[in-house]
């Protein structure tokens, strides 16, 4: 039976549809598909937080780590709502994270922002238009962080993060924070990957396979790309050994004088 066209793309559509049909069952085939035997962390920006993945069944050494984007209402503690509990929790202290520049917005210069951290556990309910069997979602450590003291004209940090991990200890809690904050250089490898360097988005293969191979290989690229302009930000004058071999160093200098010669001659 197909979709009913009165209700199709509608939010009551969208409720009813299984978990495979929808965009967000990536989620769950990303989780599916880490590494055996190796501890991983799945980091998802707000758009991951999806009951269905909460309660996806993962091994020992695999954890979420999701900023929430639903004001959920909660099992434990019963009928009380997450975004109020998050906010009743205790201090448990502060941490500083570095705020990258924003590509949307020139002249935005890098800054450092001071968090303020509370914890708690929860347990979210499971939705009301799930079936009654739908399993209930494990214990959800809270780690709600806000910015403190902003500059003028921008918007605080606000971050009510949802994970399998442990915050009993402010570091702890620091941690977690600031591996979140680690989306932003994911955002910028993913740039740099698709149209900062590699331009991966004006490949032509034509098979599935032959697109992972290169695209496999981009990433690397990519990440090396990323890596060394993070290098070059901390210390301008290092010397280019720390990412070159003496090899690799003689091969560039002949190509950019090849290069320089070539735009002689064109001139």
């Amino acid at each position: 039976m197909g979709a009913d066209p009165d209700t199709q793309g509608t939010s009551a559509d969208r409720k009813q549809r299984p978990i495979e049909d929808k965009e967000s069952y990536r989620w769950l085939q990303i989780q599916e598909q880490g590494p055996t035997g190796i501890h991983t962390l799945l980091i998802g920006d707000r758009e991951a937080d999806i009951y269905d993945l909460f309660i996806w069944p993962r091994a020992p050494h695999q954890h979420l780590l999701v900023r929430g984007a639903w004001d959920r209402k909660l099992e434990n503690p019963s009928e009380q709502h997450l975004w109020a509990v998050a906010e009743a929790a205790p201090v448990r202290g502060t941490t500083v994270v570095p705020v990258p520049p924003v590509p949307r917005k020139p002249g935005q210069p890098e800054r450092e922002a001071t968090l303020e951290l509370r914890t708690t556990v929860v347990q979210v309910a499971r939705p009301g238009h799930r079936r009654a069997d739908t399993p209930a979602a494990p214990p959800l450590t809270v780690v709600l962080a806000r910015e403190i003291d902003p500059p003028d004209g921008l918007a605080p940090i606000d971050w009510l993060l949802l994970t399998t991990l442990s915050a009993e200890t402010v570091d702890d809690a620091a941690r977690i924070v600031r591996w979140y904050s680690y989306r932003w250089r994911i955002e910028r490898l993913h740039f740099t990957l698709k149209s900062g360097g590699s331009q991966v988005e004006r490949l032509q293969l034509e098979t599935r396979e032959r697109l992972e191979r290169v695209i496999t290989l981009y990433t690397i690229v990519a990440w090396r790309i990323l890596w060394m302009t993070y290098q070059v930000r901390i210390d301008p004058d290092q010397s280019p050994t720390v990412a070159f071999s003496a090899d690799e160093i003689d091969a560039l200098g002949s190509w950019c004088i090849t290069r320089v010669k070539n735009r002689a001659l064109l001139c």
